[in-house]
C-alpha cells in the first residue's frame, strides 16, 4: 500500500512540474522572418497586403489544403476579416488593422481554440534597392497558461522563413503566359500608335472633322495621358487573389 502511494504521489508531481514551471515562463511572445525579394518595393507589398494571398505561401495554409475558409469585406483593406477551420489546425480568424501604402500590412491573429485575446501580425516592406526588397513577416502575443511552456520549446521562425522563402520563389519566378501575352500585345498596339501618326504633317495632326470632334493629337495626347493610370489598374487587378465568380 506504501508503495503504490509512493507512485500516486510521484505520478502527482510529475504531472505537476510543467505547471509550476509555465508559472514562471514568460506568456508573452514574437517570432520573425525576413528575405531579400528582388522585385520592386510596390510590386511585392501589391502581393502581400492581401491576405488570401497567403495561402499561396503561408506554411500553415499550405499544410491543410482541406480548411474551410470564410471572408468578409475586401481584402487589402482595412477591416478585411478572413476565417478558417481545420482539423490540423483549429479555428481562427485574421482581420486587417492597418496598412500604410507600399510599407507595411497591420493584422489581429485569433486562434479560437485557445484564447480570444488578438495577437498582432505584420508584414513590411523595406526598398533596399530598384529591384530588391527586404521583406519582413511576423506576430507579437501572448499564449495562455499555462500553453506559454511551449515558448521554450517552439518557434514560429522558422515557418515565418519558409513561408517567405515561398513568396520569394513566387515573386521571382518567371511570368506567367497570360502576363508575357499581356505585355507583347501592350508592346504591339504602342508600336501600332506610333507608326498610324508617323509622317504626319501639323496641319494633319490638329486637322478636326467637325468642331466637336477631336484631331489626331488630341486623341493621341489622350491616350498618353490616360493610359499610365490605366496600367496601374491593370498591375492591381493582376496582383489581386484570383476570383473564380470573375472567369466568364
Amino acid at each position: 500500500m506504501k508503495t503504490l502511494t509512493k507512485i500516486i504521489i510521484v505520478l502527482l508531481i510529475v504531472i505537476a512540474i510543467p505547471f509550476i514551471v509555465a508559472l514562471f515562463v514568460s506568456r508573452e511572445f514574437n517570432s520573425e522572418g525576413e528575405i531579400v525579394i528582388h522585385k520592386p518595393k510596390q510590386e511585392v507589398f501589391d502581393y502581400v497586403k492581401y491576405i488570401k494571398n497567403q495561402d499561396n505561401f503561408g506554411v500553415w495554409q499550405l499544410s491543410d489544403p482541406d480548411m474551410k475558409k470564410t471572408e468578409e469585406g475586401e481584402d487589402g483593406t482595412v477591416g478585411f476579416k478572413y476565417s478558417w477551420e481545420s482539423e490540423k489546425l483549429g479555428k481562427g480568424k485574421q482581420v486587417i488593422t492597418a496598412i500604410v501604402d507600399g510599407e507595411s500590412m497591420e493584422s489581429d491573429l485569433f486562434f479560437l481554440d485557445f484564447s480570444d485575446d488578438a495577437n498582432a501580425s505584420y508584414i513590411t516592406v523595406e526598398e533596399k534597392s530598384a529591384n530588391e526588397t527586404l521583406v519582413k513577416w511576423g506576430i507579437t502575443g501572448k499564449t495562455p497558461y499555462p500553453w506559454n511552456l511551449m515558448n521554450l520549446f517552439h518557434s514560429m521562425d522558422k515557418d515565418f522563413d519558409q513561408g517567405l522563402e515561398n513568396l520569394k520563389e513566387i515573386l521571382e519566378t518567371a511570368e506567367s503566359d497570360d502576363k508575357a501575352k499581356l505585355r507583347s500585345y501592350y508592346r504591339q498596339t504602342f508600336d501600332d500608335l506610333a507608326k498610324s501618326v508617323d509622317g504626319l504633317s501639323s496641319a494633319q495632326l490638329h486637322f478636326k472633322p467637325a468642331p466637336d470632334k477631336w484631331s489626331v493629337i488630341e486623341c493621341v495626347e489622350h491616350i498618353v495621358v490616360s493610359e499610365p493610370m490605366l496600367f496601374e489598374w491593370l498591375k492591381m487587378a493582376l496582383m489581386q487573389p484570383a476570383d473564380p465568380e470573375k472567369k466568364s
